[in-house]
């Protein structure tokens, strides 16, 4: 049972990451930190390959912060009319 957890972590760790920090960027109150640091931790014990880990989440949190940047830029003229 173990070994099919451990496999899980592997495949799945840093893309769910990515979608998790991904998600948050855009304002969604998730425990991006938290995910983080056990991420950090799953790297120093070689569960997870740290590049891979830090590119992904930073590009991800990236994506997410340009794309929430957009939605309040694009709508600013929409939502200043109306109100």
């Amino acid at each position: 049972m173990s070994d099919f957890l451990l496999t899980q972590v592997i495949n799945y760790g840093a893309p769910l990451l990515g979608l998790i920090v991904f998600i948050g960027g855009l304002g969604v109150p998730l425990p991006c930190t938290l995910l983080v640091i056990a991420a950090g931790a799953f790297a120093k014990q070689e569960i997870l390959d740290w590049r891979i880990t830090a590119l992904i989440s930073i590009v991800c949190v990236i994506f997410g912060d340009v794309l929430s940047y957009s939605f309040g830029y694009y709508s600013r003229e929409k939502v200043l009319s109306r109100f």
